[in-house]
């Protein structure tokens, strides 16, 4: 700043407001969300926190579920053998856990989720190398001493982000990443329906209203592709809140070890709404970029049939190969092409990730299900890609 002072110029909160103060009769609503560069500020994180791309594969979960396990080896040594110092863990000196410490924490950098895919995978691979050496001396502390450290639990996520919000189907999933030293006995997701629809201090406490309590079920992480492999990763886990809108909900997940220890996420809160039409439950996000993907959801086991751009071209085209995932098959037209739904999953639903489609360049998605009982859905769909 000090070379380009008529280019920048250093201030704080305080002094923006101080020069444009904001109408006091107005309502301003701050929602979470990363710095703007990033994907104009998502409150999903989606540039640290992707979703699968259309094989299933997320370089960023990946990272979160072997540096969430590490987290859980790491605090289990420091209850063991405590770290010394801060210092020692900046200069991986001191005992293991100091060191493990050290390790552990380069493995957190951030830049090592933003660049997906960089460097042939180099960037996707630098959480786990990380984490890997920081098992080198967790480990040797692990086992000298008793477990009693409870389960680690990745902040839990939500989709979609805002249920009941324009299209956004009203029933949600939430799901997380769990690991502990000892093994897993249970992962519970437990949520409550606010009295009031009031956000106050009484939310923030477990204590009060009833929880309605949902085991999660496990959900296949695919393999992980950095170099060198994971030593530890962490398991993902589901659960459904379905059925509710127009209603606060506040929720949690509690994970138990084989040795009974417990842990509780923070507790989080969710505005359910209530709305709707033909395609709210159907894909999501609502209003995809050519570099979101795209989580198509049906109630039955299925195949996406698929093509693209039928409003430009007058007729439905296969999707260009790129975009096809894993195991589809082209349409005995040549107009659109097959792919297989997973599931169920934790809410009974079955679902295929499509996408990115940020290659060749494509204007719309058009589809309908070909159910695996013969039938077929009706009427077509329409994604357009914005």
């Amino acid at each position: 700043m000090a070379g380009q002072p008529t280019r920048f110029v250093a201030t704080t909160v305080q002094d923006y407001l101080d020069q444009f103060p904001p109408d006091p009769s107005d309502v301003i609503h701050v929602e979470d969300g990363s710095w703007s560069g990033a994907d104009n500020g998502d409150p999903e994180f989606q540039k640290w926190n992707g979703d699968p791309a259309a094989d299933g594969y997320s370089p960023d979960r990946n990272s979160w579920a072997v540096v969430t396990a590490m987290k859980n080896r790491v605090l289990t040594a420091d209850a063991i053998l405590p770290h010394t110092g801060i210092g020692a863990i900046l200069d991986a000196t001191g005992n293991e856990t100091d060191k493990a410490w050290h390790y552990l924490l380069n493995a957190e950098t951030s830049c090592y989720w933003y660049w997906d895919n960089s460097a042939g995978g180099l960037w996707d691979s630098h959480p786990t190398r990380a984490a890997n050496q920081a098992a080198a001396h967790a480990d040797a502390v692990v086992g000298t001493g008793a477990d009693s450290v409870g389960p680690t639990i990745y902040l839990p996520q939500r989709e979609p982000y805002n249920p009941g919000v324009g299209t956004a189907g009203s029933d949600v999933t939430v799901w997380t990443l769990v690991y502990d030293v000892s093994g897993l006995g249970a992962v519970t997701l437990a949520y409550r329906v606010d009295a009031d629809g009031v956000r106050t201090a009484a939310n923030d406490l477990i204590a009060g209203g009833t929880w309605t309590q949902v085991p999660m079920t496990t959900v296949p992480l695919p393999a992980a592709r950095t170099d060198p492999q994971p030593l530890y990763r962490a398991t993902e886990h589901a659960g459904a809140i379905a059925g509710l809108t127009n209603v606060l909900v506040d929720y949690y997940v509690m994970a138990t070890d084989t040795l009974g220890n417990v842990t509780r996420s923070p507790l989080q809160h969710v505005w359910i709404g209530s709305g709707g039409g033909t395609t709210s439950d159907l894909w999501t996000p609502p209003q995809p970029t050519a570099n979101d993907a795209i989580t198509v959801t049906w109630n039955k086991p299925a195949r996406l049939h698929w093509g693209v751009d039928a409003s430009l071209l007058g007729h439905w085209s296969k999707p260009p190969a790129e975009y096809w995932p894993a195991g589809s098959v082209l349409w005995s037209d040549g107009k659109a092409i097959e792919s297989s739904l997973t599931g169920p999953n934790a809410s009974g639903k079955y679902t295929i990730v499509i996408g990115p489609f940020n290659q060749t360049a494509m204007h719309e998605i058009n589809f309908v299900f070909h159910n695996n009982d013969g039938t077929w859905s009706s009427p077509d769909q329409t994604i357009v890609i914005n």
